[in-house]
């Protein structure tokens, strides 16, 4: 097959990296692949150096550049003539389903979220998610990656008979357990061996919640007798998060440090990763990808987190810091017997293998027939 991917760009996230993941998995099996990023910014495509999936950045200059931007899309499409073409996210299945009268290509749907409240986000993205589902039905086959993604999509117009469920993979090799790594990052950060390191891994957005986080942690501060510090690791600087951790009085115990640099060693410096998120959220990659550095998490009851985690006494309802805050309590407490196997759920569970298998399937059917 020559399969593209679309998406807005390759910043460092969840839906680009598994763009990347699944990329490089099908042209390890021979496939033409091509990633068309709709904005020149893309960090991750050190990723796929040497794997032989193309890049092509289509240069549009903002939210407004949409003529232009078309002409240039459609004579890209028509140049590299794809077999199919999987985008990914909302706003880039709704604008390639457009082009499908000029391509005759199809066209694979991606669901990465679940339901949200949207009146947290812009104009334009509450018109998105809440017309996606009526145009769904021009969609060829859609593939979410989470039984909570797909239960959304059905409620808001989804053909349900059109979803396949492929939940994400995540690179063992990549993320594993590094005892090296975790004591060069840990030494970074300033935190002896000795304290106890509860962070968060997620882009600042509300639907990542990191207000519940810092509350929660400032119960934690008060309750525990260990030496726990908080690390959130995000974009950019949060002077709003930062001055709330000083008034609750954590600010001394609290770490901003930037998304960006080697996730792998973020993660093994953790004792116990937090997701706090309070909608939106689909497959959480910043959970998978920390139990495979064998480290424990903690999460909210939202998209398929449960599922990732397996373990009810660390799942707790969202937005609420004290329920968050116990189930912080008691991971820290059962910490040596769930340090044991934690890594070997994503491992046999949630691998790159499976990923590709189930998603090369289905995009061979629709391109066979």
């Amino acid at each position: 097959m020559r399969v593209l991917f679309v998406i807005r760009s390759l910043v460092q996230g969840g839906a680009e990296v598994q763009v990347a993941t699944l990329a490089a998995g099908l042209r390890a099996r021979g496939h033409e692949v091509a990633i068309a990023t709709f904005y020149d910014v893309i960090p991750l495509a050190s990723m796929l150096q040497g794997s032989g999936v193309e890049i092509h950045t289509l240069g549009k200059r903002s939210r407004w550049d949409i003529f232009g931007f078309g002409l240039r899309f459609l004579r890209f499409l028509r140049a590299w003539r794809p077999d199919v073409i999987h985008p990914y996210l909302s706003a880039q299945n709704l604008v390639v389903t457009a082009f499908k009268p000029f391509i005759r290509v199809p066209v694979v749907w991606s669901i990465r979220n679940a339901d949200a409240d949207l009146s947290r986000y812009d104009a334009v993205t509450r018109w998105v998610y809440r017309n996606e589902g009526r145009f769904a039905r021009f969609a060829d086959a859609v593939i979410s990656n989470s039984e909570a993604g797909r239960r959304h999509a059905v409620s808001i117009g989804y053909p349900a008979e059109k979803i396949t469920v492929i939940p994400n993979g995540i690179d063992s090799a990549r993320f594993h357990p590094d005892a090296h790594l975790r004591a060069e990052m840990r030494a970074q950060w300033h935190a002896p061996e000795s304290a106890k390191l509860v962070g968060i891994v997620a882009r600042f957005d509300p639907m990542k919640d990191h207000e519940t986080f810092v509350r929660a942690a400032a119960i934690v501060a008060t309750r525990s007798k260990e030496d726990v510090r908080f690390v959130l690791i995000g974009t950019g600087p949060q002077p709003a998060l930062a001055a709330l951790a000083k008034d609750l009085g954590i600010g001394e115990r609290v770490r901003m440090v930037p998304l960006g640099g080697d996730v792998v060693a973020m993660e093994n410096a953790l004792d116990v990763a937090v997701s706090a998120s309070c909608m939106f959220e689909g497959f959480s990659n910043a959970v998978a990808e920390a139990m495979a550095c064998g480290t424990p998490a903690v999460v909210t009851d939202v998209g398929d987190s449960r599922l990732i985690v397996n373990d009810d006494r660390f799942v707790v309802p969202p937005r609420n810091p004290q329920l968050l805050a116990e189930a912080i309590l008691r991971m820290l407490e059962a910490l040596p017997e769930k340090r044991r196997g934690v890594r070997d759920r994503i491992v046999t569970e949630f691998n790159v293998e499976k990923l590709v298998d189930r998603t090369e399937r289905v995009l061979l059917g629709l391109v066979r027939r």
